[in-house]
């Protein structure tokens, strides 16, 4: 993509747009009580910002996946082309692939339709996991076990599908299509984008985005498709994309959440908050917007506990909002101001240097067979660096640790850390270097934990070192992938 001259919003006290700045501290001492991974936070209101803030490593300028997020930016596309008259809701998804077609397709499949992709109720039972390079054969050719717009699943193969009917109809992917109707005129800074695996942009997911341009699609929603006088997004395309197009209720996504069954539209949820949607990334890249209080919330994370996140909104920012302004509170403001240059990860709070340290110095732990994945890449660390790993050996130094982990065919070292600071490191891996940000501490004693995070993506690792007399342990996490695997070690 070519670049922009990049537009950042005004920013503004949170009282001068009705929010308390005690109501904001609230959220964030709240969001750290509980234990709840956040990587950035920026709240909205009228078209302002009030607050914002990145929790070290983090920073403004990283990008950073923001997942399915990606779909309502496929929406908004689609939706160009209705006003335009190119396309409709209720054209036929086979019209558009009539090559691609199964020689018999089933009559669910011929009654697929547009809106059926965009609202998550094509028909599928289960979403289509597609490998194969001819995704379009690929994904007409999966049972269609429904009849379609009578069963909610959540399919990002069918938001993939709508990206590729929006290449069929302009001769350009969905971002080369968006980028001089909505990314130029809007001023988005750097993004990135993973290929699908037919080789375009993966519409279901694939975007990298900075905290400060996934608010600015929920601005230009508040603003009902306007942006500097300029209608960008169809106003009649917001008003049908942000309210129910599918009932959700069917509990198929999670499990007795309401805000997971309020509703699902053109590629968003509906919040049970009324007149509320939300842009929605795995593991919490958000756009919580509420166009009654021309209110955003916008944060990306690493949690599966959206529906607590989404209740401290409410009961922190939500609830105290005023319809006007309110008188600036000096007080109150300077602590906002000092939580929000201080947001910092658990694993970067300093902790005291443990006596063991020197000993453990440049002793090398041999490690019993394993399997487990010590390094990995990809959005969902599902490509892996090292993997089987034989022997790790820590060497201490100042306020740095080395962590050579070696297998039978490679070694890496990792340097770290120790007085709040992520050290970046440059790993060979497959598709070339990626960076991986590590810091390390103490947690007892006789207890070393590292943990080592991509920044543009989600997750991070945890490797933690117990030792013990005569042996150690070696436990190895993916926080978002279940429980550690510990595994013996011997000096």
């Amino acid at each position: 993509m070519s670049e922009n001259k990049e537009y950042f919003f005004e920013r503004t006290s949170p009282e001068s747009v009705g929010i308390p700045s005690y109501a904001i501290s609230g959220l964030l001492n709240n969001l750290e009580k509980e234990n709840i991974e956040l990587h950035s936070i920026m709240i909205l209101r009228h078209g302002k910002v009030c607050a914002e803030g990145w929790w070290q490593p983090y920073s403004k300028n990283q990008l950073h996946n923001v997942h399915s997020f990606t779909k309502s930016f496929v929406s908004s596309a689609f939706g160009m082309l209705v006003e335009e008259g190119k396309a409709s809701t209720e054209d036929y998804v086979l019209s558009y692939f009539p090559e691609e077609a199964p020689e018999n397709p089933s009559e669910n499949l011929k009654n697929m339709k547009v809106r059926h992709l965009l609202s998550m109720s094509c028909g599928h039972h289960e979403e289509p996991r597609i490998r194969d390079k001819n995704f379009v054969k690929a994904f007409l050719s999966h049972t269609v076990d429904h009849e379609p717009g009578t069963y909610f699943r959540y399919n990002s193969s069918a938001t993939h599908l709508v990206s590729r009917i929006i290449h069929k109809i302009t001769g350009k992917n969905f971002l080369e299509f968006l980028e001089d109707r909505l990314f130029k005129p809007m001023g988005f800074g750097e993004m990135s984008c993973s290929l699908n695996v037919d080789g375009f942009p993966s519409g279901g997911g694939g975007l990298a985005l900075k905290t400060e341009d996934m608010a600015k699609l929920a601005q230009i929603y508040l603003n009902n498709g306007k942006w500097n006088g300029e209608e960008l997004i169809p106003e009649k395309w917001i008003e049908t994309a942000t309210k129910p197009q599918a009932d959700n209720s069917n509990g198929e996504h999670r499990d007795g959440n309401e805000d997971w069954e309020a509703g699902y539209g053109y590629q968003m949820w509906m919040n049970k908050n009324k007149h509320s949607y939300r842009f929605d990334g795995a593991f919490g890249q958000e756009a919580f917007v509420c166009p009654d209080e021309d209110l955003a919330v916008i944060f990306t994370a690493a949690s599966y506990r959206l529906g607590d996140i989404f209740e401290l909104i409410r009961r922190y920012i939500l609830n105290n909002l005023s319809d006007t302004s309110l008188p600036e509170n000096t007080g109150a403001a300077e602590e906002l101001k000092n939580k929000l240059d201080s947001l910092t990860l658990p694993e970067l709070k300093v902790t005291n240097k443990s006596l063991m340290q020197d000993a453990a110095s440049g002793k090398k732990l041999k490690l019993q067979k394993n399997n487990l994945t010590f390094i990995a890449s990809g959005s969902f660390m599902n490509e892996p660096i090292l993997e089987s790993a034989t022997a790790i050996t820590p060497v201490f130094e100042g306020d740095k640790l080395s962590l050579l982990i070696e297998n039978e065919e490679k070694a890496v070292t990792l340097n770290a850390g120790m007085k709040g600071e992520a050290i970046k490191n440059v790993i060979d891996a497959q598709n070339g270097g990626i960076e991986l940000y590590a810091s390390a501490k103490w947690l007892d004693q006789n207890i070393l934990s590292v943990t080592y995070r991509t920044l543009k993506i989600v997750r991070s690792t945890n490797l933690i070192i117990t030792y013990h007399l005569n042996d150690a342990e070696i436990s190895v996490e993916h926080p978002l992938r279940g429980k550690a695997e510990t595994i013996k070690a011997t000096y």
